[in-house]
């Protein structure tokens, strides 16, 4: 038998969460995950830390014609697609996950961020920009 119980905690650190889940069965396996809450610093830029997870909000009107895209261009002006109509194409694909699209809500989550990570994420519906984060990974 099989168990994970999950656990919300409020930290001191702002706009943030500490999620932590225990699976119990033959093994006891921890997981310390810290979800940060999108918010530009003065100069436009997300500040993360390495290892967090970190929430991009992008909302649309469902409709028929919706076409969102996600794309990543990194500080080396390489450009990643995540996400385009319900596929995932990057390298973060393991690691990224998209809200609930069947409401609108396309807020791209990803976990683990690393430095690598750092740069500047996009949303789009129909070729429209709708959502511009500029992300700075720091940390060991």
């Amino acid at each position: 038998m099989q168990c994970t119980v999950y656990m919300v905690f409020q930290t001191t650190r702002k706009n943030q969460t500490h999620v932590m889940s225990v699976t119990m069965s033959h093994y006891t396996v921890s997981l310390l995950l810290y979800v940060t809450a999108v918010a530009p610093n003065r100069h436009g830029y997300v500040l993360v830390d390495k290892g967090d997870a970190v929430k991009f909000p992008c909302h649309v009107k469902p409709t028929a014609a919706t076409n969102v895209t996600w794309l990543q261009t990194t500080l080396e002006s390489f450009v990643h697609k995540i996400y385009i109509n319900g596929t995932f194409h990057s390298r973060l694909r393991q690691r990224a996950s998209i809200q609930d699209a069947a409401t609108g809500d396309y807020t791209l989550t990803i976990l683990n961020m690393q430095p690598v990570n750092s740069g500047q994420y996009q949303c789009y519906d129909q070729q429209k920009l709708l959502k511009t984060y500029n992300v700075s990974v720091t940390g060991k």
